[in-house]
This record gives structure tokens, C-alpha cells and sequence, in this order.
């Protein structure tokens, strides 16, 4: 007969090896995120705006569409301000996705309690529109939060995705 020690013994063992398997199979569920994500840009829509700030920071929105139309609208401490259009390719879009992926826009909690509050900072707000989900983040960059927000960084990335500073310019500006 089994003792209680090795039945509670081998329950241990079966709570850690379903752990483990929940791991690498999270780790997996990311991989086929990623590689549907790359696969299916079609019906992607975003639009990103940067709010004021008490200072110099760029003012501006943009929008993207899943046929690789990026629209900036500048409008303060800019240096294009009003309106500029540029195309993006198939590539820039699939990564646009890969960072909506891996941030985990549609699922992560949002966190709206402030740690630290500094009022001089300003927001941004990203709307995403992809396979028939919609969600709008609004976050004050100025606001630390206990959670960790992915917005901060994705933004940055988006910025970058589609070299927003040919319309911001690279003179010396409060920044973010």
C-alpha cells in the first residue's frame, strides 16, 4: 500500500508538471499569436494622439490602415503642422501587429490608480480597431503605476514603426 507521504509526494509533482506545461504552452500561445498576427494585417486600424503638456511636446495624432495609409495631423511643436500622408509596406504593418501581440493590448488590466502623479506630462490615448476587436487605451504618462502599462511602450514603438519624427523634426523639443 501507498503511503499519505508518496501520494502527497506524487500530487506535488502532478500540480508542478501541470505548471510547467501551462508555461511552455503560454510561451507557445504567443508564437501562434505572433505568427497569425503576421499573417492577417488586413483589417488593421489604429489612431494615436499626443495630448499637451506644460512645455513643448509634440502635439499631434496619427492613424494607420491596414492598407499601409499612415496619416500624421501636427498640431503644436511640430514641425509639420496640419496634415502629411505617407504609405507604409506590408512589412511595417506586420509590425505594427507583432507590438500590438506582444503588449498584449486586448488583454492586459488597466491600471488607473496612480502611484506617483506628475501633472506637467502628457497623455496619450491609442484606439485599435483588429479583427473585429476595438479597444482605447487613454494613459498620463506622467503617472506611475503599480501595475506595469504597456502603453507607454507601444506608442514609443508605433513612433518609431513609422519614423514619426520625419513630421516631428529633430530640433530640440520638451519630449514626452
Amino acid at each position: 500500500a501507498m503511503s499519505l507521504q508518496n501520494v502527497i509526494v506524487m500530487i506535488v509533482f502532478a500540480v508542478l508538471g501541470v505548471g510547467v506545461l501551462s508555461v511552455s504552452l503560454s510561451v507557445e500561445d504567443e508564437d501562434t499569436r505572433i505568427a497569425q498576427a503576421n499573417a492577417s494585417i488586413d483589417d488593421l486600424s489604429l489612431t494615436l494622439t499626443r495630448t499637451a503638456c506644460f512645455g513643448t511636446c509634440p502635439i499631434y495624432s496619427l492613424s494607420v490602415t491596414s492598407d499601409g495609409t499612415a496619416r500624421f495631423e501636427g498640431v503644436a511643436y511640430t514641425d509639420t503642422e496640419g496634415v502629411a500622408e505617407t504609405r507604409l509596406s506590408a512589412a511595417k504593418l506586420s509590425e505594427f501587429v507583432k507590438e500590438i501581440v506582444r503588449a498584449d493590448f486586448f488583454g492586459y488590466k488597466q491600471d488607473d490608480q496612480c502611484v506617483v502623479f506628475k501633472t506637467d506630462h502628457p497623455s496619450v490615448i491609442l484606439k485599435v480597431l483588429w479583427h473585429g476587436r476595438k479597444r482605447s487605451a487613454d494613459v498620463i504618462l506622467g503617472c506611475e503605476k503599480r501595475l506595469p502599462d504597456p502603453i507607454p511602450a507601444l506608442v514609443d514603438s508605433i513612433d518609431k514603426i513609422v519614423t514619426i519624427m520625419q513630421w516631428i523634426g529633430y530640433t530640440e523639443k520638451e519630449w514626452r
